[in-house]
This record gives structure tokens, sequence and C-alpha cells, in this order.
């Protein structure tokens, strides 16, 4: 058993970290194809652009590293031993069967409570990183204008929404935690009570329960290892997609491109009537 924990979790790191590495070499690499007029928008800049690089890389790789795995092996689990339940006792199975809904409902809340505001969190985080690069960037700028204090400033208030947001949402999270935790207990409970009738009945033998009971309370006990995953998949899910939206924006110009044919010019190049501006700023004309 622990050889197989080893094992997926080595195999299972490795390919993750191949993944991450894969990922953030195609996409640094299509950021660096792009033409001026791609930085030249608000969306990407340099701020934005390196957050993305820093951690939504990360975050989809934590989705795909050993805990997906331990999700598999959880899900395996709970499917044999709701199998052992029906074959051992039908009638305690129907029982496993009616109450996971409850479970499915738990997790699903927990996803809805942290989705919320997931999307605008994440934009506030781009924009305080923004102004840090910004700041660093241009720190002599900064220091020789006396501006120290308001680019803090500036830090904090973006930072300052994200905060009250998970203080909010901490305690719903609580909740639904709480609750998904809960029905495992419940599960419990209701299957060892449902059991004793059984015997008193004559329904089932002492022995057919207890095999039944084992089989429940495995199963149902590694529910609570896959319930830390969600949070980590829908980090996954955001950052997944943002990063191949990025990836599926190309270049007019390929500037990465050693393709066509390369002409020999001799004399002088001369340009007129040109006239270029970029197109977030058509008004402004950098070159006439």
């Amino acid at each position: 058993m622990r050889l197989e924990v080893i094992t997926r979790t080595f195999f299972m790191g490795i390919g993750s970290e191949n993944l991450t590495m894969e990922l953030r070499s195609k996409l640094f690499s299509n950021i660096l194809s792009q033409d001026m007029g791609y930085f030249d928008s608000p969306l990407h800049a340099c701020g934005k652009i390196c957050t993305r690089l820093a951690s939504d890389v990360p975050n989809l790789r934590s989705a795909i590293d050993f805990r997906l795995s331990t999700v598999i092996a959880t899900l395996i689990s709970v499917i044999a031993g709701i199998v052992l339940a029906f074959i051992y006792g039908w009638e305690m199975a129907l029982l496993v069967v009616g109450i996971l809904p409850l479970l499915a409902f738990g997790q699903a809340l927990r996803i809805r409570v942290y989705s919320g505001k997931h999307r605008k969190t994440a934009k506030d985080f781009e924009d305080s990183g923004k102004v840090a690069m910004e700041a660093i960037e241009h720190v002599r700028t900064v220091q020789a204008l006396t501006k120290e204090e308001a680019f803090h400033e500036k830090f904090c208030h973006h930072l300052d929404a994200p905060h009250k947001d998970a203080l909010r949402e901490s305690f719903l999270q609580g909740m639904a935690y709480g609750f998904a935790s809960a029905v495992v207990f419940i599960l419990n409970c209701c299957s060892y009570r449902l059991g004793l009738y059984l015997v008193l009945q004559s329904i089932m033998l002492p022995m057919r329960v207890l095999r039944v009971m084992y089989a429940i309370t495995i199963s149902s006990s590694t529910l609570g290892f896959a319930s830390s995953y969600f949070p980590e998949y829908m980090k996954a899910t955001f950052a997944g997609g943002i990063i191949f939206n990025m990836l599926g924006q190309k270049s007019k110009i390929d500037n990465l491109s050693t393709e066509g044919k390369k002409e020999k010019l001799t004399g002088a190049v001369t340009f007129k009537n040109v006239r270029f501006s970029y197109p977030e700023r058509p008004q402004v004309e950098i070159l006439r």
C-alpha cells in the first residue's frame, strides 16, 4: 500500500512538473512573439503578464499533481465500497446511495462559494502586481518624486477588496466544509442504526452487517481527502482558461519564424507617406 502511494505520488509529481515547464515555456515564447500593439493594451501590462507566468501556471499544476491521484483512488474506493455493500447487504447499500447526493451537494456548495469572487479577486491581484512591478522598475524615479507612499497606498488599495472578500467568504466556506464533513458522520450514524435494526429483526446476520459497515466506513473516510481537492480544481480551471486563451492569441507578425526568402538589399532605403499608430491609441501617430 505504501509503495503504491509513493509510486503514484512520484509519477504524478514528475508529470505535473513537466507540464508546468512546458506550459510556462510555450506561454513565454508566445508572449515574446507578439507585436508591440499587444503590449500597448492595458490587459497585457508587464505586471499582469509576470503575474500570469508566476502564479497561473503553478495553480494549474496544483490540480494535476499527487492530489489528482488521491481523488482517483478515492473514487475507486467509494465505488468498490458501494459494490461490496450491495453484495453483502443491499438494504444498507440503498441507504448509502441515498445519502451520497447530500455529500455531492455539500461539495457543490463549496465550489459555488469559492468560485463566486475568484474572478474578481484574480483581477485585483493582477492590478496589485502591475503596481508593484511598475514601482520597482522605476524605483529611482519614484524616490526622486517622493511617491513611495502613493504607490504603497495604491498597492494596498488593490489588496483591500480581496482581503475583505476573503473574510466574508471564510465563514461561508467553513459552513460548506462543515456540512460536507458532517455528511460522512451522518452516513456512519445512519448505517449503524439501520444495521442494528436489521440484526434485531433477523433480516441480516451480524457478520454481514459488519462487512457492510467496514466497506461503508473505509470508503466514506477517504472522501475527506478528496474534498480538499475541489478548491485547487477551481483555481486550476480559472488559471487554465486564461493560459490557453493567451496561447491562442497569435501575432499577425511572427518574429520567431525563419521561413521565407531573405532578400539582399543594396543602396539606401527611403520611406514616403508612411503613417503608424498603435491599435489602442489610433489617434496618436507614432510614425509620420
